[in-house]
């Protein structure tokens, strides 16, 4: 299983571009269990680009990603937290967006997630999120679970909820 991580890398570098796409599904990340006083209803969407297309670096070697994919996966994530921990998930409510702008594993770790964040259509902000390990799968997996808690925790984000 250990050996698992190394596949892509090892494509990568002997194939050629056969394996050199990144998706979320590469970092299985999990939405983290939060609590929340917010019932809802909450809208959830990802932010998409005119080109989503951009590099990825791991260690020295670039993958391609798309910035849209990993924008669906961490709206994904955030909706899943939020539902279990009862938020209520339709349209109607009040309305967050999230873009991935950038994603990145600097040398040795940390892997960088950037990322805004708009409320309502109107209050737009940026937020970066980190992950620490040497390995880049492990690292961007811990950067993007953190992301949805760096949202839930962001002081605009928390005075958004409560308005009513």
């Amino acid at each position: 299983m250990r050996y698992a991580a190394i596949v892509p890398l090892f494509c990568f570098s002997f194939i050629g571009s056969a394996c050199s796409t990144l998706t979320p599904a590469n970092f299985s990340a999990k939405a983290p269990a939060i609590k929340t006083n917010w019932s809802g209803p909450l809208e959830v969407t990802a932010g998409h680009h005119g080109d989503p297309t951009s590099r990825f670096n791991a260690n020295g070697m670039q993958f391609s990603v798309n910035l849209d994919e990993f924008s669906d996966n961490l709206a994904q994530l955030l909706r899943t937290s939020l539902l279990e921990s009862g938020v209520v998930i339709a349209g109607g409510g009040k309305k967050i967006e999230i873009e991935v702008v950038f994603l990145d594993f600097l040398f040795q770790g940390p892997c960088l997630v950037d990322y805004t964040v708009t409320l309502d259509g109107s209050l737009f902000f940026g937020l970066q999120s980190t992950g620490e390990s040497s390995n880049f799968q492990t690292a961007c997996r811990s950067a993007l679970e953190d992301s949805v808690t760096q949202i839930l925790n962001d002081a605009r984000t928390q005075a958004y909820m409560r308005k009513h």
